[in-house]
């Protein structure tokens, strides 16, 4: 099993391949370095390497060639929706992987196609403002649906993530939050939202840890978090 600061390194070089991706450094069609390279690159294994190379070939952005490497993939042709993911966070955390990974697969086949939205390293203002820009964007294009993992830890979050959440309704297309509501808890916004549910979490938990006979139980949360 992974250590912590494994995952730390798997999630950074997750991010880093996906953004060369996104903003064309490695075109469709082209070969990535090799794992030993990227290994020697970022200074870690290649085990580490290949667990990131793997998100990228579920999530479709990468073809393995036995013998040759790895590929940026050509999307198909789409034949049906064109959906959106507007995903802050993308590679910095466990949940978002495997449900746009799954999104992914769903239109490998030329049944749709998934636009998927970039986001700078940096957190915050930055990212703010390149959620807002990318909001205008989809709706220009008229995606037929939006994928909205709302901002967290920044200020005026509430705001942004409720402004981008009303354009995207006005414009007519459907929203699908992920992960945590637009709404702070215990309110509930009209949008599907597809997440964990924390509180039943805390609460298994926390029965748990009161059954083996602890007194006191404390809670660690990041400050600005949902």
């Amino acid at each position: 099993m992974p250590t912590p600061r494994d995952s730390t390194k798997h999630a950074r070089i997750f991010a880093h391949l996906h953004a060369a991706i996104a903003d064309g450094t490695y075109a469709i069609g082209a070969r990535i370095p090799s794992e030993e390279q990227l290994a020697l690159q970022f200074k870690v294994t290649r085990v580490t390497i290949a667990k990131a190379l793997l998100e990228l070939v579920r999530l479709g952005l990468l073809e393995r060639r036995a013998g040759s490497g790895s590929y940026v993939r050509q999307p198909q042709r789409a034949n049906g929706p064109t959906f959106a993911l507007l995903v802050p966070n993308l590679g910095q955390g466990e949940i978002f992987e495997p449900i746009c990974g799954a999104i992914a697969a769903a239109t490998s086949a030329g049944q749709g196609a998934v636009l998927w939205g970039q986001f700078p390293a940096a957190g915050g203002s930055d990212r703010s403002a390149q959620a807002e820009r990318l909001c205008e964007s989809f709706i220009e294009r008229r995606v037929d649906g939006v994928f909205f993992a709302p901002i967290e830890m920044a200020a005026g979050m509430e705001r942004t993530n409720c402004s981008i959440a009303a354009r995207l309704q006005q414009a007519g297309i459907p929203v699908v939050l992920l992960d945590r509501d637009i709404e702070p808890y215990p309110r509930r916004s009209a949008h599907d939202l597809v997440g964990v549910d924390n509180r039943r979490i805390g609460h298994v938990l926390a029965e748990h840890l009161l059954e083996q006979g602890c007194k006191r139980i404390h809670v660690v949360l990041q400050s600005g978090s949902a």
